[in-house]
């Protein structure tokens, strides 16, 4: 069963996705790479395509394996914030944040 988890590799990027452990690979479903830019207030955590130069509608559909060999930590949860955002990204759909829901 695969659940959204965020896996580090040893060139030092980190990917969030859907991850199911194989023998020797992770296999990642909707692959996204976290990256840190300078924002007006400070550091700002976004998401980007990766692959970078993949046909992006193939790895939607099909997802990708990275080998074990180049995975510094095992697969790991991220933090609440970060969820939000890739659900939006992968679907379309945007999650509102706890306690930002309306009652009429």
């Amino acid at each position: 069963m695969s659940e959204v988890l965020i896996v580090s590799l040893i060139t030092g990027q980190e990917l969030i996705g859907k991850v199911t452990e194989m023998t020797e690979t992770f296999w990642i479903e909707r692959p996204a790479a976290v990256v840190v830019k300078q924002g007006p207030n400070g550091p700002e955590v976004g998401l980007a395509n990766w692959p970078i130069l993949a046909d992006q509608n193939e790895i939607k559909q099909s997802g990708i394996h990275v080998y074990k060999s180049a995975v510094v930590t095992p697969p790991y949860k991220p933090v609440a914030d970060l969820l939000g955002p890739y659900t939006q990204a992968i679907s379309g759909l945007v999650v509102p944040q706890k306690g930002s829901l309306l009652v009429g």
